[in-house]
């Protein structure tokens, strides 16, 4: 039991309803995960998240982190507050109080609701025209506007204690393709990657952010195999060795096409962990996050993880 808990930490799971049916708090009981991410699914009003937050607690204890994804604009998940606008449209206006006034709104809302982490700001330099995703969800297409707004954003959210988490790792700006749909490649020289999509995050891991999350995309320049969220390359070797970032990386949601079309459930799991990822976002039904852990638990048993790790 003590391998699957230690592989349950690992995993941040989605639930189905806004309330814990019997199955879902047993399912919770049982595998101790190390949080949960909400969804507009779960959410009703106010008094019924702090509800299904403090049951959730109850049920995986205090240090639960409680997870969403309340960008402003087109992606979010709590409606029942005021709204936050895009980044795009603060990227427009391109005021750094202004930008972390609402980053702290953001925080104070979610704070108030028992969510202490909020998977935003974009780091994103949206220079595709053609990208399908990430549009007003980027500050801009000028990556030290992107640094300087998105890195405010987030001393607002977390001055309002909730912790940021800056994505898409290295960056999915420059996309065609959408990871939810497909495994998108970005083949540029690192030099272009370093001055473009790699710098907000150079500039985030300098200010201590505090998580950053992975992309689902493959960048020949840094590991020609292997999409970012599997690639120890891009994990380990460049944001832990050579950015020297410190904190927590999560993966962004392991259900997307771009990684079960390419990688098993339990396949992907493990690699994401041997990549350096602490933390995997597991959805889908309750099957595959008991996939998932059995994957990550007998990593564990046979030594192709560490529990050192």
């Amino acid at each position: 039991m003590e391998s699957l808990y230690l592989a349950t930490s690992l995993m941040m799971v989605d639930i189905p309803g806004p309330a814990l049916d019997a199955a879902t708090r047993a399912h919770l009981e049982r595998y101790r995960f190390g949080g949960v991410c909400l969804f507009r699914k779960n959410i009703q009003n106010p008094a019924q998240v702090r509800r299904l937050v403090a049951e959730i607690r109850e049920q995986l204890g205090p240090q639960a982190w409680i997870a969403i994804d309340q960008e402003g604009g087109a992606v979010q998940r709590v409606l029942e507050f005021s709204l936050a606008p895009s980044p795009m449209a603060l990227g427009a206006m391109g005021d750094a109080k202004t930008t972390e006034a609402v980053g702290a709104a953001v925080g104070h809302t979610l704070i108030s609701l028992g969510i202490n982490w909020n998977f935003a700001p974009s780091m994103d330099v949206n220079t595709n025209p053609r990208n399908p995703v990430i549009g007003d969800r980027s500050f801009g297409s000028d990556p030290k506007k992107v640094a300087r707004l998105a890195l405010a954003w987030a001393r607002g959210l977390e001055g309002a204690g909730v912790m940021a988490a800056v994505k898409h790792f290295p960056g999915h700006g420059d996309t065609a393709l959408d990871s939810h749909l497909d495994l998108p490649v970005v083949n540029k020289p690192l030099e272009e990657l370093e001055c473009t999509e790699l710098y907000p995050f150079r500039k985030a891991v300098d200010a201590s952010i505090r998580s950053v999350m992975s992309a689902h995309i493959r960048f020949p320049a840094l590991d020609p195999q292997y999409p970012a969220t599997l690639s120890e390359k891009v994990l380990t070797g460049y944001l832990r060795k050579k950015l020297g970032f410190q904190g927590i990386i999560v993966t962004d949601a392991l259900d997307m096409k771009a990684i079960t079309q390419n990688y098993s459930l339990g396949e992907s799991a493990v690699k994401s962990l041997q990549a350096g990822a602490d933390l995997i976002l597991s959805l889908g039904k309750p099957e595959v996050h008991i996939i998932q852990a059995a994957a990550i638990q007998q990593a564990l048993q046979n030594g192709s993880l560490s529990a050192a790790q």
